[in-house]
């Protein structure tokens, strides 16, 4: 159900469904204006209330959803629901799905012409994303502002009309780019930042993750769009990033834009996705580019498990792995990831138990 009002000019709605609880605040005339969840009319995240945790919180992240290009083509050809159709099914048994939208949502759309890497999607990208159950994504990329600030309104606001959450920004680094609230009695915050050509205010990530670590009994994930392209190993810049966000509370680091899979590794305690690589794309050069990797997160008392799925991109379709491609990827996986981490990765699941900290 959804309540609504005016608050000092800030427009209040209230959701409770499926477990999930949000207060979403949005001020919808505002350029520099952010989306996050809280539970008060404070616009803090220190303001998330105190829960009892009841059922683990089931969560899925994946990697770059482009429906521009050719496959707005396919759409086109094959109807709104050809992206997701062979993982919509399976999306319904999270609580939540989590992704990048590489690029914007535009009011005056025109399909991008191939070889064009200035994105535009169209209005129904929502369709897409709602008939295929993803109700997060994150505009902490490159792509957000490849028709200027007005896209990124524009898709801002689409997004906030069909009820889709969306956290982060392409430029700035604030606390209204955060999304918290509690997922089956577990308070959760997401922040992303977009470090593509080195441009974040690493300062500034640094203390908002401080912050938002503040609370012991948030769990904290920080989704990046971070490192270099088509390259299966992270850079030493991620490595460092990653781990001072980790050192100041962050409990999940989950990386984007490289466009392939990279290595996973484990720092005191905490996982680091450096990168899921695609997810919906069109890019069929090479095989690393039409392969990604889905990632579980179940979040429980004193910890959290990861569950890895390898993703096979078939003419832009996602499709799960399995049987012995799925052993293959996994393993390949392992051996340029941590090597503490082997054994997990080759079995497809990692748990990370852990006793929270400031």
């Amino acid at each position: 159900m959804r309540f609504r009002m005016m608050i000092l000019g800030i427009l209040v709605v209230a959701i409770v469904a499926g477990g999930v609880v949000y207060v979403r605040y949005f001020a919808p005339q505002s350029v520099a204006s952010r989306v996050f969840l809280i539970p008060d009319k404070k616009a803090s995240i220190d303001a998330i209330p105190e829960v009892a945790p009841r059922e683990p919180a089931h969560l899925l992240m994946v990697g770059d959803i482009m429906v521009g290009r050719t496959v707005e083509t396919l759409i086109k050809q094959k109807g709104i629901g050809y992206p997701l159709e062979q993982v919509q099914s399976w999306f319904t048994e999270f609580d939540k799905v989590i992704a990048n939208l590489e690029g914007p949502i535009n009011q005056s759309h025109a399909q991008t012409p191939h070889g064009s890497t200035r994105f535009s999607f169209a209005a129904n990208t929502t369709d897409i994303l709602k008939e295929g159950h993803v109700g997060i994504v994150s505009l902490a990329n490159n792509h957000l502002l490849d028709y200027g600030v007005q896209g990124l309104i524009d898709t801002r606001h689409i997004l906030h009309e069909v009820g889709i959450d969306f956290f982060g920004d392409p430029t700035f680094v604030a606390e209204q780019g955060i999304l918290s609230g509690v997922v089956q009695g577990h308070k959760i915050i997401f922040i992303s930042f977009n470090d593509v050509a080195g441009k974040l205010d690493a300062v500034a990530a640094h203390t908002l993750v401080a912050k938002a670590a503040h609370d012991e009994s948030s769990f904290v994930i920080v989704f990046m769009h971070w490192g270099d392209e088509y390259k299966t190993v992270a850079s030493k810049h991620q490595t460092e990033l990653a781990h001072a966000f980790i050192d100041e509370g962050a409990d999940l680091i989950v990386g984007a834009h490289p466009h392939v899979v990279q290595n996973i590794e484990r720092y005191h305690d905490r996982a680091i996705f450096y990168s899921l690589g695609n997810f919906v794309f069109d890019q069929y050069f090479s095989k690393e580019t039409q392969e990604g990797l889905a990632l579980g997160v179940t979040i429980a008392d004193g910890g959290a498990t990861y569950d890895l799925y390898p993703i096979d991109i078939v003419v832009s379709q996602p499709i799960r792995t399995i049987g012995d491609a799925r052993t293959t990827r996994l393993a390949a996986l392992a051996r340029h990831s941590d090597a503490s981490l082997l054994a997990q990765i080759k079995e497809g699941t990692i748990p990370m138990m852990y006793v929270k900290k400031n």
